[in-house]
């Protein structure tokens, strides 16, 4: 997601800090599901990448499922 965007974007959590544009680095983070990252965007279109981002992590925690038309839960 951060590809698509030209401001650095960058994940922290505790002192390891990652660049969101390298899987490698993300996965080097070692943060499990829940934590806590902190989010730094720097750049020309760093307002709508910060909006992005937060919708993405933001994600099915917060959203009711969509049901599919002929599925039962």
């Amino acid at each position: 997601m951060a590809q698509g965007f030209s401001s650095n974007i960058h994940l922290q959590f505790d002192s390891m800090v990652a660049d969101a544009r390298s899987a490698l680095s993300l996965l080097l983070l070692s943060a499990s599901p829940g934590t806590t990252l902190n989010l730094s965007v720097v750049g020309e279109d760093e307002h709508e990448a910060m909006a992005a981002l937060e919708h993405f992590f933001s994600g099915p925690e917060t959203e009711e499922p969509e049901e599919q038309p002929g599925k039962t839960a």
